[in-house]
Protein backbone atom coordinates (compact mmCIF):
# COMPACT_ATOMS: atom_id res chain seq x y z
CA UNK A 1 0.00 0.00 0.00
CA UNK A 2 1.45 3.33 -1.06
CA UNK A 3 1.74 6.25 1.35
CA UNK A 4 -0.85 8.94 0.75
CA UNK A 5 0.74 12.21 -0.31
CA UNK A 6 -0.19 15.22 1.81
CA UNK A 7 -2.73 17.56 0.37
CA UNK A 8 -1.78 21.21 -0.30
CA UNK A 9 -3.81 22.23 2.76
CA UNK A 10 -1.99 19.69 4.93
CA UNK A 11 1.34 21.06 3.74
CA UNK A 12 0.19 24.56 4.60
CA UNK A 13 -0.92 23.40 8.07
CA UNK A 14 2.35 21.54 8.64
CA UNK A 15 4.45 24.58 7.75
CA UNK A 16 2.23 26.74 9.95
CA UNK A 17 2.56 24.33 12.90
CA UNK A 18 6.36 24.27 12.59
CA UNK A 19 6.30 28.07 12.62
CA UNK A 20 3.98 28.04 15.66
CA UNK A 21 6.55 25.84 17.40
CA UNK A 22 9.29 28.34 16.67
CA UNK A 23 11.15 25.81 14.51
CA UNK A 24 12.30 24.23 17.78
CA UNK A 25 13.38 20.63 16.93
CA UNK A 26 12.37 19.21 20.31
CA UNK A 27 8.89 20.73 20.08
CA UNK A 28 8.41 19.57 16.48
CA UNK A 29 9.51 16.05 17.40
CA UNK A 30 7.12 15.83 20.33
CA UNK A 31 4.21 17.34 18.43
CA UNK A 32 4.84 14.76 15.71
CA UNK A 33 4.88 11.97 18.28
CA UNK A 34 1.55 13.17 19.67
CA UNK A 35 -0.01 13.21 16.20
CA UNK A 36 1.38 9.73 15.46
CA UNK A 37 -0.25 8.38 18.63
CA UNK A 38 -3.53 10.20 18.00
CA UNK A 39 -4.17 9.84 14.29
CA UNK A 40 -7.70 11.14 14.66
CA UNK A 41 -6.30 14.58 15.53
CA UNK A 42 -5.33 16.49 12.41
CA UNK A 43 -2.75 19.21 12.02
CA UNK A 44 -5.32 21.98 12.05
CA UNK A 45 -6.98 20.58 15.18
CA UNK A 46 -3.61 20.28 16.91
CA UNK A 47 -2.80 23.87 16.01
CA UNK A 48 -6.08 24.98 17.59
CA UNK A 49 -5.33 23.02 20.77
CA UNK A 50 -1.80 24.36 20.89
CA UNK A 51 -2.97 27.94 20.35
CA UNK A 52 -5.52 27.79 23.15
CA UNK A 53 -3.08 26.35 25.67
CA UNK A 54 -1.67 29.49 27.23
CA UNK A 55 1.66 29.04 28.92
CA UNK A 56 0.73 29.52 32.56
CA UNK A 57 4.32 29.96 33.69
CA UNK A 58 6.41 33.08 33.86
CA UNK A 59 9.24 31.36 32.01
CA UNK A 60 11.40 33.94 30.30
CA UNK A 61 12.78 31.83 27.46
CA UNK A 62 10.74 31.38 24.28
CA UNK A 63 11.86 27.75 23.92
CA UNK A 64 10.60 26.98 27.42
CA UNK A 65 7.24 28.62 26.70
CA UNK A 66 6.87 26.60 23.53
CA UNK A 67 7.76 23.31 25.23
CA UNK A 68 5.36 24.09 28.08
CA UNK A 69 2.52 24.56 25.62
CA UNK A 70 3.40 21.36 23.74
CA UNK A 71 3.39 19.51 27.06
CA UNK A 72 0.00 20.92 28.00
CA UNK A 73 -1.49 19.39 24.88
CA UNK A 74 0.25 16.03 25.35
CA UNK A 75 -0.21 15.73 29.10
CA UNK A 76 -3.92 16.41 28.80
CA UNK A 77 -4.49 13.10 27.05
CA UNK A 78 -1.92 11.18 29.12
CA UNK A 79 -3.46 12.37 32.39
CA UNK A 80 -6.74 10.84 31.31
CA UNK A 81 -5.52 7.65 29.64
CA UNK A 82 -2.11 6.82 31.20
CA UNK A 83 -1.81 8.42 34.66
CA UNK A 84 1.05 6.09 35.70
CA UNK A 85 3.13 7.31 32.74
CA UNK A 86 2.66 10.88 33.91
CA UNK A 87 3.72 9.89 37.43
CA UNK A 88 6.88 8.26 36.09
CA UNK A 89 7.62 11.31 33.96
CA UNK A 90 7.35 13.67 36.92
CA UNK A 91 9.72 11.46 38.90
CA UNK A 92 12.28 11.48 36.08
CA UNK A 93 12.06 15.27 35.92
CA UNK A 94 13.94 15.59 39.23
CA UNK A 95 16.71 13.08 38.52
CA UNK A 96 19.89 13.43 36.46
CA UNK A 97 18.71 13.50 32.83
CA UNK A 98 20.86 10.74 31.39
CA UNK A 99 20.75 6.97 31.88
CA UNK A 100 18.12 6.81 34.63
CA UNK A 101 17.74 3.11 35.55
CA UNK A 102 14.23 1.68 35.29
CA UNK A 103 14.66 0.46 38.85
CA UNK A 104 15.01 4.06 40.07
CA UNK A 105 11.64 4.89 38.51
CA UNK A 106 9.94 1.84 40.04
CA UNK A 107 8.41 2.48 43.49
CA UNK A 108 8.83 -0.27 46.09
CA UNK A 109 5.19 -1.34 45.88
CA UNK A 110 4.89 -1.06 42.08
CA UNK A 111 4.88 -3.81 39.45
CA UNK A 112 8.03 -3.43 37.30
CA UNK A 113 6.03 -4.55 34.25
CA UNK A 114 3.59 -1.70 34.79
CA UNK A 115 6.46 0.78 34.99
CA UNK A 116 8.05 -0.67 31.86
CA UNK A 117 4.74 -0.24 30.04
CA UNK A 118 4.45 3.37 31.28
CA UNK A 119 7.98 4.10 30.08
CA UNK A 120 7.12 2.61 26.72
CA UNK A 121 4.17 4.98 26.40
CA UNK A 122 6.37 7.95 27.24
CA UNK A 123 8.91 6.82 24.64
CA UNK A 124 6.14 6.50 22.04
CA UNK A 125 5.24 10.13 22.69
CA UNK A 126 8.97 11.08 22.46
CA UNK A 127 8.89 12.34 26.03
CA UNK A 128 11.82 10.09 26.96
CA UNK A 129 14.38 7.95 25.16
CA UNK A 130 14.35 4.37 26.42
CA UNK A 131 17.05 1.71 26.02
CA UNK A 132 15.02 -0.97 27.77
CA UNK A 133 17.11 -0.61 30.92
CA UNK A 134 17.62 3.16 31.27
CA UNK A 135 15.76 6.32 30.39
CA UNK A 136 17.02 9.71 29.18
CA UNK A 137 14.90 12.86 29.38
CA UNK A 138 15.63 16.20 27.72
CA UNK A 139 16.91 18.89 30.12
CA UNK A 140 14.50 21.51 28.82
CA UNK A 141 11.58 19.16 29.40
CA UNK A 142 12.78 18.66 32.98
CA UNK A 143 12.91 22.42 33.50
CA UNK A 144 9.32 22.79 32.35
CA UNK A 145 8.04 19.87 34.42
CA UNK A 146 9.69 21.14 37.61
CA UNK A 147 7.74 24.40 37.52
CA UNK A 148 4.44 22.69 38.27
CA UNK A 149 2.54 25.20 36.13
CA UNK A 150 1.86 22.95 33.16
CA UNK A 151 -0.55 20.69 35.06
CA UNK A 152 -2.15 20.41 38.48
CA UNK A 153 0.23 22.17 40.92
CA UNK A 154 0.67 19.23 43.37
CA UNK A 155 1.88 16.81 40.67
CA UNK A 156 5.40 18.22 40.28
CA UNK A 157 5.94 18.13 44.05
CA UNK A 158 4.71 14.53 44.16
CA UNK A 159 7.30 13.74 41.49
CA UNK A 160 9.96 15.38 43.63
CA UNK A 161 8.93 13.28 46.63
CA UNK A 162 9.00 10.08 44.57
CA UNK A 163 12.47 10.90 43.21
CA UNK A 164 13.82 11.51 46.71
CA UNK A 165 12.26 8.31 48.03
CA UNK A 166 13.71 6.31 45.15
CA UNK A 167 17.27 7.56 45.67
CA UNK A 168 17.13 7.12 49.45
CA UNK A 169 15.69 3.61 49.08
CA UNK A 170 18.50 2.59 46.74
CA UNK A 171 21.14 4.02 49.07
CA UNK A 172 19.65 2.02 51.92
CA UNK A 173 19.27 -1.11 49.79
CA UNK A 174 22.96 -1.26 48.83
CA UNK A 175 24.28 -0.57 52.32
CA UNK A 176 26.89 -3.07 53.45
CA UNK A 177 27.39 -4.77 50.11
CA UNK A 178 30.68 -4.96 48.21
CA UNK A 179 29.18 -3.18 45.23
CA UNK A 180 28.27 -0.20 47.38
CA UNK A 181 30.99 2.06 45.94
CA UNK A 182 29.98 1.64 42.31
CA UNK A 183 26.27 1.92 43.05
CA UNK A 184 26.90 4.95 45.22
CA UNK A 185 28.75 6.56 42.34
CA UNK A 186 25.79 5.80 40.05
CA UNK A 187 23.45 7.61 42.45
CA UNK A 188 25.71 10.63 43.04
CA UNK A 189 24.61 12.34 39.82
CA UNK A 190 20.98 12.07 40.94
CA UNK A 191 21.83 13.47 44.39
CA UNK A 192 23.62 16.40 42.75
CA UNK A 193 20.57 17.08 40.56
CA UNK A 194 18.18 16.87 43.51
CA UNK A 195 20.37 19.27 45.49
CA UNK A 196 20.61 21.74 42.61
CA UNK A 197 16.82 21.81 42.08
CA UNK A 198 15.59 22.02 45.67
CA UNK A 199 12.24 23.90 45.70
CA UNK A 200 12.09 26.96 47.99
CA UNK A 201 11.34 26.01 51.57
CA UNK A 202 11.73 22.29 50.88
CA UNK A 203 13.45 20.16 53.56
CA UNK A 204 14.47 16.50 53.86
CA UNK A 205 16.91 15.70 56.67
CA UNK A 206 17.74 12.18 55.41
CA UNK A 207 18.48 13.54 51.96
CA UNK A 208 20.77 16.19 53.44
CA UNK A 209 22.73 13.44 55.20
CA UNK A 210 23.18 11.79 51.81
CA UNK A 211 24.35 15.09 50.31
CA UNK A 212 27.04 15.29 52.99
CA UNK A 213 28.28 11.77 52.27
CA UNK A 214 28.22 12.27 48.50
CA UNK A 215 30.10 15.57 48.76
CA UNK A 216 32.72 13.98 51.00
CA UNK A 217 33.17 11.11 48.54
CA UNK A 218 33.52 13.48 45.58
CA UNK A 219 36.15 15.46 47.48
CA UNK A 220 38.24 12.40 48.24
CA UNK A 221 37.99 11.33 44.61
CA UNK A 222 39.36 14.72 43.58
CA UNK A 223 36.06 15.97 42.13
CA UNK A 224 35.34 18.65 44.75
CA UNK A 225 33.98 21.12 42.18
CA UNK A 226 31.11 18.74 41.35
CA UNK A 227 29.98 18.91 44.98
CA UNK A 228 28.95 22.59 44.85
CA UNK A 229 25.16 21.92 44.63
CA UNK A 230 25.37 19.29 47.40
CA UNK A 231 27.24 21.65 49.71
CA UNK A 232 24.96 24.61 48.92
CA UNK A 233 21.91 22.54 49.84
CA UNK A 234 23.61 21.23 52.99
CA UNK A 235 24.57 24.73 54.12
CA UNK A 236 21.02 26.00 53.59
CA UNK A 237 19.57 23.11 55.61
CA UNK A 238 22.08 23.42 58.45
CA UNK A 239 21.64 27.17 58.64
CA UNK A 240 17.86 26.69 58.94
CA UNK A 241 17.99 23.88 61.52
CA UNK A 242 21.11 24.67 63.57
CA UNK A 243 21.53 28.41 63.10
CA UNK A 244 24.04 30.52 61.25
CA UNK A 245 26.81 30.29 63.85
CA UNK A 246 26.60 26.60 64.81
CA UNK A 247 29.96 24.78 64.37
CA UNK A 248 28.44 22.32 61.89
CA UNK A 249 27.02 25.20 59.85
CA UNK A 250 30.45 26.81 59.83
CA UNK A 251 31.97 23.53 58.65
CA UNK A 252 29.47 23.43 55.79
CA UNK A 253 30.30 27.02 54.89
CA UNK A 254 34.04 26.24 54.90
CA UNK A 255 33.56 23.19 52.70
CA UNK A 256 31.37 25.08 50.24
CA UNK A 257 34.08 27.72 49.95
CA UNK A 258 36.53 24.92 49.17
CA UNK A 259 34.25 23.63 46.41
CA UNK A 260 33.99 27.12 44.90
CA UNK A 261 37.79 27.30 44.97
CA UNK A 262 38.11 23.91 43.31
CA UNK A 263 35.67 25.07 40.62
CA UNK A 264 37.85 28.11 39.94
CA UNK A 265 35.41 30.61 41.48
CA UNK A 266 37.93 32.34 43.73
CA UNK A 267 35.81 35.45 44.25
CA UNK A 268 33.01 33.53 45.96
CA UNK A 269 35.48 31.23 47.72
CA UNK A 270 37.42 34.09 49.31
CA UNK A 271 34.28 35.93 50.40
CA UNK A 272 32.94 32.79 52.07
CA UNK A 273 36.28 31.87 53.64
CA UNK A 274 36.61 35.37 55.10
CA UNK A 275 33.12 35.23 56.60
CA UNK A 276 33.72 31.74 58.02
CA UNK A 277 37.03 32.72 59.60
CA UNK A 278 35.46 35.75 61.28
CA UNK A 279 32.60 33.62 62.65
CA UNK A 280 34.89 30.84 63.86
CA UNK A 281 37.10 33.35 65.68
CA UNK A 282 34.01 34.76 67.37
CA UNK A 283 32.35 31.40 68.19
CA UNK A 284 35.29 29.04 68.74
CA UNK A 285 38.21 31.32 69.53
CA UNK A 286 41.36 32.29 67.68
CA UNK A 287 43.33 29.11 68.42
CA UNK A 288 40.63 26.47 67.91
CA UNK A 289 41.70 23.83 65.32
CA UNK A 290 38.70 24.68 63.11
CA UNK A 291 39.62 28.37 63.22
CA UNK A 292 43.17 27.49 62.18
CA UNK A 293 41.76 25.44 59.30
CA UNK A 294 39.76 28.47 58.14
CA UNK A 295 42.83 30.69 58.30
CA UNK A 296 44.87 28.10 56.40
CA UNK A 297 42.21 27.72 53.69
CA UNK A 298 41.72 31.46 53.31
CA UNK A 299 45.47 31.88 52.92
CA UNK A 300 45.52 29.26 50.17
CA UNK A 301 42.66 31.01 48.36
CA UNK A 302 44.56 34.30 48.53
CA UNK A 303 47.61 32.52 47.14
CA UNK A 304 45.58 30.95 44.33
CA UNK A 305 44.29 34.42 43.47
CA UNK A 306 47.87 35.74 43.34
CA UNK A 307 47.48 37.86 46.49
CA UNK A 308 50.68 36.81 48.24
CA UNK A 309 50.79 39.91 50.43
CA UNK A 310 47.72 38.64 52.27
CA UNK A 311 48.42 34.92 51.85
CA UNK A 312 51.87 34.69 53.45
CA UNK A 313 51.05 36.40 56.77
CA UNK A 314 47.93 34.22 57.18
CA UNK A 315 49.89 31.01 56.53
CA UNK A 316 52.71 32.06 58.86
CA UNK A 317 50.17 32.77 61.60
CA UNK A 318 48.33 29.48 61.00
CA UNK A 319 51.60 27.54 61.07
CA UNK A 320 52.79 29.14 64.31
CA UNK A 321 49.43 28.47 65.99
CA UNK A 322 49.25 24.89 64.73
CA UNK A 323 52.74 24.15 66.06
CA UNK A 324 51.61 25.48 69.44
CA UNK A 325 48.18 23.82 69.53
CA UNK A 326 48.68 20.58 67.55
CA UNK A 327 52.42 19.98 67.71
CA UNK A 328 55.25 20.19 65.21
CA UNK A 329 54.50 16.98 63.32
CA UNK A 330 50.71 16.91 63.28
CA UNK A 331 49.41 16.38 59.70
CA UNK A 332 47.64 19.76 59.77
CA UNK A 333 50.85 21.44 60.89
CA UNK A 334 52.69 19.81 58.01
CA UNK A 335 49.99 21.05 55.65
CA UNK A 336 50.58 24.64 56.78
CA UNK A 337 54.34 24.20 56.51
CA UNK A 338 53.97 22.79 52.99
CA UNK A 339 51.71 25.64 51.87
CA UNK A 340 53.96 28.28 53.41
CA UNK A 341 56.84 26.86 51.38
CA UNK A 342 54.62 27.02 48.30
CA UNK A 343 53.80 30.65 48.98
CA UNK A 344 57.50 31.44 49.36
CA UNK A 345 58.14 29.72 46.05
CA UNK A 346 55.35 31.67 44.37
CA UNK A 347 56.92 34.86 45.72
CA UNK A 348 60.26 33.87 44.17
CA UNK A 349 61.91 33.18 47.53
CA UNK A 350 63.44 29.79 46.69
CA UNK A 351 66.07 30.06 49.43
CA UNK A 352 63.33 29.73 52.03
CA UNK A 353 61.00 27.54 49.96
CA UNK A 354 63.32 24.63 49.10
CA UNK A 355 64.62 23.82 52.62
CA UNK A 356 61.05 24.04 53.98
CA UNK A 357 59.75 21.69 51.26
CA UNK A 358 62.60 19.23 51.90
CA UNK A 359 61.86 19.25 55.62
CA UNK A 360 58.14 18.78 55.10
CA UNK A 361 58.66 15.93 52.64
CA UNK A 362 60.96 14.11 55.06
CA UNK A 363 58.44 14.53 57.90
CA UNK A 364 55.52 13.34 55.76
CA UNK A 365 57.47 10.29 54.58
CA UNK A 366 58.19 9.38 58.18
CA UNK A 367 54.73 10.07 59.62
CA UNK A 368 52.34 9.36 56.73
CA UNK A 369 54.30 6.95 54.58
CA UNK A 370 55.98 7.12 51.19
CA UNK A 371 52.83 6.92 49.05
CA UNK A 372 50.33 8.90 51.11
CA UNK A 373 48.62 11.55 48.92
CA UNK A 374 50.03 14.33 51.13
CA UNK A 375 53.53 12.92 50.76
CA UNK A 376 53.10 12.85 46.99
CA UNK A 377 51.94 16.48 47.12
CA UNK A 378 55.16 17.43 48.92
CA UNK A 379 57.27 15.45 46.46
CA UNK A 380 55.66 17.12 43.43
CA UNK A 381 56.03 20.57 44.96
CA UNK A 382 59.69 19.98 45.79
CA UNK A 383 60.26 18.91 42.18
CA UNK A 384 58.64 22.18 41.11
CA UNK A 385 60.92 24.18 43.35
CA UNK A 386 63.99 22.39 41.93
CA UNK A 387 62.77 23.16 38.42
CA UNK A 388 62.21 26.82 39.34
CA UNK A 389 65.80 26.89 40.59
CA UNK A 390 67.02 25.46 37.26
CA UNK A 391 67.98 22.10 38.78
CA UNK A 392 66.36 19.84 36.17
CA UNK A 393 68.58 16.88 37.08
CA UNK A 394 66.79 16.63 40.40
CA UNK A 395 63.40 17.92 39.21
CA UNK A 396 62.66 15.48 36.36
CA UNK A 397 63.29 12.18 38.23
CA UNK A 398 61.22 13.48 41.14
CA UNK A 399 58.36 14.50 38.82
CA UNK A 400 58.47 11.11 37.08
CA UNK A 401 58.43 9.19 40.36
CA UNK A 402 55.55 11.30 41.69
CA UNK A 403 53.50 10.86 38.52
CA UNK A 404 53.93 7.08 38.60
CA UNK A 405 52.93 6.93 42.27
CA UNK A 406 49.93 9.21 41.80
CA UNK A 407 48.68 7.09 38.90
CA UNK A 408 48.93 4.05 41.16
CA UNK A 409 47.44 5.62 44.30
CA UNK A 410 44.96 8.17 42.94
CA UNK A 411 44.24 6.99 39.42
CA UNK A 412 44.98 8.36 35.96
CA UNK A 413 42.31 11.10 35.99
CA UNK A 414 42.61 12.48 39.52
CA UNK A 415 43.26 16.25 39.40
CA UNK A 416 46.53 15.82 41.31
CA UNK A 417 47.70 13.20 38.81
CA UNK A 418 46.89 15.63 36.00
CA UNK A 419 48.88 18.31 37.83
CA UNK A 420 51.87 15.94 37.83
CA UNK A 421 51.43 15.32 34.08
CA UNK A 422 51.35 19.06 33.39
CA UNK A 423 54.37 19.76 35.58
CA UNK A 424 56.45 16.92 34.13
CA UNK A 425 55.65 18.23 30.64
CA UNK A 426 56.98 21.61 31.75
CA UNK A 427 60.20 20.03 32.95
CA UNK A 428 60.64 18.17 29.66
CA UNK A 429 60.07 21.43 27.80
CA UNK A 430 62.62 23.21 29.97
CA UNK A 431 65.09 20.41 29.16
CA UNK A 432 64.48 20.90 25.42
CA UNK A 433 62.46 17.69 24.93
CA UNK A 434 59.41 19.22 23.23
CA UNK A 435 58.29 15.92 21.72
CA UNK A 436 57.66 14.33 25.12
CA UNK A 437 56.31 17.60 26.51
CA UNK A 438 53.69 17.93 23.76
CA UNK A 439 52.62 14.30 24.12
CA UNK A 440 52.01 14.78 27.86
CA UNK A 441 50.28 18.13 27.37
CA UNK A 442 47.90 16.63 24.82
CA UNK A 443 46.94 13.82 27.18
CA UNK A 444 46.57 16.22 30.11
CA UNK A 445 44.32 18.59 28.17
CA UNK A 446 42.03 15.77 27.02
CA UNK A 447 41.67 14.44 30.56
CA UNK A 448 41.16 17.85 32.15
CA UNK A 449 38.40 18.66 29.65
CA UNK A 450 36.69 15.43 30.62
CA UNK A 451 37.21 15.64 34.39
CA UNK A 452 37.17 19.38 35.14
CA UNK A 453 35.19 20.79 32.24
CA UNK A 454 36.03 22.91 29.25
CA UNK A 455 36.30 26.25 31.09
CA UNK A 456 38.00 25.27 34.36
CA UNK A 457 41.15 27.37 34.99
CA UNK A 458 43.38 24.26 34.94
CA UNK A 459 41.86 23.22 31.61
CA UNK A 460 42.53 26.67 30.21
CA UNK A 461 46.11 26.44 31.50
CA UNK A 462 46.56 23.11 29.70
CA UNK A 463 45.09 24.48 26.47
CA UNK A 464 47.39 27.50 26.61
CA UNK A 465 50.44 25.36 27.41
CA UNK A 466 49.77 22.98 24.54
CA UNK A 467 49.31 25.82 22.06
CA UNK A 468 52.55 27.45 23.23
CA UNK A 469 54.46 24.15 23.05
CA UNK A 470 53.26 23.47 19.49
CA UNK A 471 54.22 27.00 18.51
CA UNK A 472 57.66 26.53 20.04
CA UNK A 473 58.10 23.21 18.24
CA UNK A 474 57.12 24.78 14.92
CA UNK A 475 59.65 27.55 15.48
CA UNK A 476 62.38 25.10 16.46
CA UNK A 477 62.78 26.61 19.94
CA UNK A 478 64.71 24.75 22.59
CA UNK A 479 65.22 24.70 26.31
CA UNK A 480 65.89 28.40 26.75
CA UNK A 481 62.31 29.32 25.80
CA UNK A 482 59.39 29.93 28.13
CA UNK A 483 57.87 26.78 29.67
CA UNK A 484 54.30 25.95 30.66
CA UNK A 485 52.50 27.42 33.59
CA UNK A 486 52.19 24.99 36.48
CA UNK A 487 49.08 24.44 38.53
CA UNK A 488 50.36 25.15 42.04
CA UNK A 489 50.13 21.89 43.90
CA UNK A 490 48.37 22.13 47.21
CA UNK A 491 46.82 20.20 50.03
CA UNK A 492 43.01 20.17 49.99
CA UNK A 493 41.11 21.68 52.95
CA UNK A 494 41.62 19.47 55.93
CA UNK A 495 38.15 19.50 57.50
CA UNK A 496 35.97 18.43 54.59
CA UNK A 497 34.86 15.36 56.56
CA UNK A 498 33.93 17.46 59.64
CA UNK A 499 30.19 17.04 59.23
CA UNK A 500 27.38 15.70 61.30
CA UNK A 501 23.65 15.54 60.77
Amino acid sequence: MKDTLPTPQQEVNARALVADLGYLPLAVKQAGAYLAQNRGVGLEAYRRRFGTKLCKTALGVDAERTIARVWDVTLQILEAEHPLAVEVLHTAAWLAPDDIPHSLLTPVDADPDDIAEAIGILAAYSMVADTGATVTIHRLVQTVLRTGDHAQPPRHLQGRAHAEQAVLHHLTAVSGKEILASQWDDLTAHLVTLAATTPPGHHNARLTDSYVTAADRLHHLGHTARAVPLLEATLAERGRVLGDAHPDTLTSRNNLAGAYRAAGDLERAITLYEATLAQRVRVLGDAHPDTLTSRHNLAYAYRAAGDLKRAIPHIETALAQRVQVLGDTHPHTLTSRHNLAGAYRAAGDLERAIPLLETTLAQREQILGDTHPDTLTSRNSLAGAYRAAGDLERAIPLYEATLAQREQVLGDTHPHTLTSCNDLAGAFWAAGDLERAISLLEATLAQREQVLGDTHPDTLTSRNNLAAARKAAAAGQQANTATPATALDHQPPSDTAENSA
